[in-house]
């Protein structure tokens, strides 16, 4: 039973913005820090924040052998259960660094060349340059340093869906990065069987963490000595009987053993390899999971991307209009939009309050500008949506100035100047148009209103297997407000 099934959400997880979690046993999934290293977004910053924060603070308490604050801030490292992600096949257990570990790591950290030259610099490069952590020891550290946005996250979401919580439920170690230390209260979350449950946003999961010390070693600096001594002439040239010259990897091998203080020390003499590998891999870490494919491990039963298109016409021509559906719609709407603009739009947040309370959005997103337009708003100097506010209007009659306006007043500069409409239906779009061309024309944000038509439309595209035409008709829609 998953978590949606357990609190009736009638939701995939093709609707949902977090991973959709069983709470009797792991997901093979990992947090991994290093899609977070370069942050594009608002959630995506925070986070890293936090992680550079803790990672700092360690380095610091390591490299003045303050050996006391140092085990102080690795024991809280603990075991992760809540978040039911990781490599066990039973029930969810964790593999946290535990107090038994941390002296154990400490003192590895301190001898590690990485840390004494300051190569190191990300909890992400541990596996680069420290022995025995892999990805399910950085991704249990990684979730420990973000409980307390996981929390927060968390809570959202449950809002969001109307999910019950439990109050006075014991956080575990939060990281604070004001105060540079960790802390604990009780907090409210949502609770199965006992056990509370943080969810963490589908974007932020891998099937693996992206830095690997043996793709680092082979394929970098390995190839990196190699031209290094062809170029040189040194000693592990070989010259062929053709006169041709070469260097083989099994002589570099030999000469140079894949050690993490090897890697390490040549690290910091060539920073540049690594920093090239980083780029090389950014890209692919960038990528998150398809929903394909994070629905069939969630679920463990084969997911239909062009078919679930067409359940949700279908389902959306079935929910009447009016102020007796009002919450079913608003309910519909979210997973629609999270499907449609999956990647794009996340983190959504129910009736966000703003302006110090004086004002409500129906639902707030974090704009992750994946790509495309939802990039170019975020990057339009007059836009720059960081936060895309969305209003969903179940009337049966025209949407008219005072649905408008609305929108029109939540808009602001730090959060952005961009909102999506949903309504039902219209007599007169071109009227519909006009009004919120009159907004632009204004210079006082931009709104694109979508009916049932153009919902069903989108979906149509990705029912047909053409997604990319998503794209073109955003682009069309914003066009249309300015020309």
């Amino acid at each position: 039973m998953t978590f949606s099934d357990y609190f009736n959400l009638n939701k995939t997880q093709a609707e949902l913005d977090f991973v959709n979690v069983s709470p009797d046993k792991d997901l093979p999934l990992f947090l991994d820090p290093f899609v977070v290293s370069n942050p594009n977004n608002d959630w995506a910053e925070r986070c890293n924040e936090y992680i550079i924060s803790f990672f700092e603070t360690l380095l610091n308490y390591i490299r003045k052998s303050d050996t006391t604050n140092a085990l102080r801030l690795l024991k809280k490292l603990s075991e992760p259960n809540e978040t039911c992600l990781g490599l066990s096949h039973q029930n969810p257990s964790g593999r946290g660094i535990g107090a038994y570990q941390a002296k154990d790591l400490f003192y590895k950290l301190k001898k590690s060349k990485a840390v004494q030259t300051g190569v190191i610099s990300d909890i992400a490069e541990l596996d680069l340059f420290v022995d025995n952590i892999g990805p399910d020891k950085i991704s249990d550290m990684t979730t420990n340093i973000l409980r307390g946005l996981l929390i927060e996250y968390t809570q959202n979401q449950c809002k969001l869906h109307d999910i019950p919580l439990n109050n006075a439920v014991p956080s575990g170690w939060i990281w604070n990065p004001d105060a540079e230390r960790w802390e604990q209260k009780y907090v409210s979350l949502p609770v199965i069987k006992g056990k509370k449950i943080l969810l963490v946003p589908k974007i932020m999961v891998r099937w693996s963490t992206s830095l690997n010390s043996a793709e680092y070693y082979d394929k970098f600096v390995v190839n990196f000595i190699r031209d290094d001594e062809l170029n040189l002439n040194g000693s592990l040239v070989e010259v062929l009987k053709n006169g041709t010259k070469r260097v083989t990897k099994k002589s570099v091998h030999e000469k140079y053993p894949k050690t993490k203080d090897f890697l390490a020390i040549f690290s910091q003499e060539h920073p540049d390899v690594l920093e090239k590998y980083k780029q090389t891999i950014a890209p692919k870490a960038s990528k998150y999971i398809e929903i394909s494919e994070l629905s069939d491990v969630v679920s463990e039963t084969e997911f239909n991307e062009k078919e679930f298109a067409n359940i949700l016409q279908f389902t959306l021509e079935k929910i009447p209009a009016g102020k007796n559906y009002a919450e079913k719609y608003h309910s519909f709407m979210i997973g629609v939009l999270q499907f449609i603009f999956d990647g794009d739009l996340i983190c959504p947040v129910k009736e966000n309050e703003i302006n110090e309370g004086r004002k409500r959005v129906d639902i707030t997103y974090t704009n992750a500008r994946k790509s495309g337009f939802f990039d170019r708003i975020f990057s339009a100097p007059n836009i720059l949506a960081k936060q895309i506010m969305v209003e969903c209007k179940n009337y049966s009659q025209d949407p008219s100035n005072p649905e408008i306006d609305q929108l029109r007043g939540r808009f602001a500069i730090r959060r952005g100047m961009f909102g999506i409409l949903l309504y039902r239906q219209t007599s007169n779009k071109k009227r519909l148009l006009d009004r919120c061309k009159d907004v632009a024309v204004d210079n006082a944000g931009y709104i694109i209103a979508l009916n049932d038509d153009d919902i069903c439309k989108l979906l149509g595209f990705i029912a047909t297997n053409q997604r990319h035409l998503i794209e073109n008709f955003m682009q069309d829609r914003f066009n249309k407000l300015i020309s």
